[in-house]
């Protein structure tokens, strides 16, 4: 963001964003990105067809976040992402970890 011709600062949380790429491979005519970071609203980060698939790069803070796919009105779970959280009424959503990058890597 530039403001009067400068870089605006926009404070730590701002600088600690990392770009996290979602993809979703699969016919629809709506794929919207639904989760935790956007109050799963489905109007928030809509995807875009690319090719045979819909993606949406979204800049997030370090941390773990329950999401799903809105595809034509339907939760789909992310079949590339293992990892998933049980929500209310037993509903499974995928769950994408951002890592810190300021905190050491413990070895294994």
């Amino acid at each position: 963001m530039v403001l009067g011709g400068r870089p605006a600062y926009l404070g730590p949380v701002a600088s600690s964003l990392r770009p996290v790429l979602f993809r979703y491979q699969g016919d629809a005519r709506r794929v919207a990105l639904v989760g935790s970071f956007n109050h799963w609203s489905p109007r928030a980060h809509p995807l875009h067809r690319t090719g045979d698939a819909w993606e949406i790069t979204v800049f997030l803070p370090p941390g773990s976040y329950p999401y799903a796919f809105d595809v034509d009105g339907e939760l789909v779970r992310d079949p590339d992402r293992e990892r998933t959280l049980e929500g209310a009424a037993g509903t499974r959503y995928s769950v994408v970890v951002v890592p810190d990058p300021s905190r050491p890597v413990r070895a294994a």
